[in-house]
């Protein structure tokens, strides 16, 4: 058998169906208020958004490896942080100044990587750090998590 070998394309697992409802009230937010977010990028991003009274938790999946989320100029505070399972996790935030209001806790998959994102409600105190609470929901929901 001969040829070119074609590369194989690594199928996005959907976020909003693996992640049980349990690990979404653990992290603080209501299962019930899921919004599912359209693919982006030519399929390279699957996202979905739960609501918790204060703030509105996001966990995608994506084809980009850590190293090109790490790379991003638009991507700002990127530090390194521990996600157990999962060397080489980033937290960081996407805009300068916006840790007060989001941050993001990225972490590596065989496919690529998987973000968990808190974005702190504009009616919302500022009771709660953003980066804080990215960090504790990427540790209860990535045991829930393709390797």
């Amino acid at each position: 058998m001969s040829g070119t070998a074609e590369p194989v394309a690594m199928e996005l697992f959907d976020p909003c169906t693996v992640v049980p409802d349990e690990a979404i009230r653990a992290a603080g937010a209501d299962p019930a208020s899921l919004e599912q977010g359209p693919s982006t990028e030519s399929g390279k991003w699957k996202h979905c958004t739960w609501t918790a009274p204060d703030y509105y938790l996001n966990i995608s999946v994506t084809t980009r490896r850590i190293g090109e989320l790490e790379s991003n100029p638009n991507y700002v505070d990127v530090v390194g942080t521990e996600v157990p399972g999962r060397r080489g996790s980033l937290e960081y935030s996407i805009a300068p100044d916006s840790r007060e209001q989001m941050c993001v806790v990225a972490s590596p998959w065989s496919g690529g990587s998987i973000t968990v994102m808190i974005n702190r409600k504009q009616s919302a105190a500022a009771t709660r750090q953003p980066c804080l609470l990215a960090g504790q929901a990427a540790r209860i929901v990535s045991p829930t998590l393709p390797n």
